[in-house]
């Protein structure tokens, strides 16, 4: 992964998370050694989308206190397991000539790249060791977004979403889990409602909802679930139940 802090960040925010994602990964796959990857540009030769695990952009939030508003800090390019080392020398490239994101007519955003040495000193929302912490319980902090409803009965107290939840978990090599909630609103502070999240135009007929979802041993994150995965939407943080 490769993490940006960004510049006036308190001007963004995460309801208008597709917009400020969208446009840093353009500019990163501008800034990237032509040709482009399957891996990276998530498309295939043809231009159709790659059926496979590739680039994902996420936002870092400022959720989950008393005195959270929501904005987005930051955000980082999550790159797929197993990438090659060509892959991994032409992304750190294109990530040392990102120094703005185009944000139409909100002007042009500053990002400043955060490195190992500096996580000592930067906010816990920041740094993706708080996005990969092993834990059972996980909250989304932006929707989830499924093309197929799970039936009404298969979630809630003691239900484990069905084959929705099911099929949703083990496309990001998740087990299934035991327990899932749906709602309007996170369970974390700060985070907009559901329905106040922009989302693209393939997605607009879809489910959008917050969840609270349950395993029955911790996992290790990222947890992001749902058909916006790679946009930055579903993403999840591990949830103690004190926010």
């Amino acid at each position: 992964y490769i993490t940006f802090r960004l510049d006036n960040s308190q001007s963004i925010p995460l309801a208008s998370v597709y917009m400020i994602l969208s446009a840093a990964r353009n500019a990163f796959l501008s800034l990237y050694p032509e040709p482009l990857p399957e891996v990276i540009s998530g498309h295939l030769g043809d231009g159709k989308p790659s059926g496979k695990h590739h680039l994902a952009v996420i936002a870092h939030p400022d959720v989950g206190h008393h005195y959270a508003d929501g904005h987005i800090m930051g955000l980082s390019f999550l790159f797929p397991s197993g990438i090659d080392d060509q892959v991994r020398k032409s992304a750190e490239y294109a990530a040392s000539k990102l120094k703005e994101i185009t944000l139409g007519k909100l002007g042009v955003i500053g990002v400043n790249r955060i490195y190992a040495d500096m996580m000592p000193n930067i906010p816990g929302g920041l740094r993706m060791s708080t996005f990969r912490r092993p834990n059972a319980v996980w909250a989304t902090t932006t929707p989830a977004l499924f093309g197929k409803h799970p039936h009404k009965s298969a979630v809630g107290a003691g239900k484990d979403g069905g084959a929705v939840f099911q099929e949703a978990c083990e496309m990001v090599g998740l087990p299934k889990p035991v327990e899932v909630n749906m709602g309007p609103s996170s369970a974390f502070e700060g985070s907009p409602l559901a329905r106040d999240f922009m989302v693209p135009k393939k997605f607009r007929e879809y489910l959008k909802t917050h969840l609270l979802i349950r395993f029955a041993e911790p996992v290790r994150g990222p947890v992001i679930l749902g058909s916006g995965r790679f946009a930055g939407f579903g993403v999840c943080k591990p949830y103690s139940g004190k926010d």
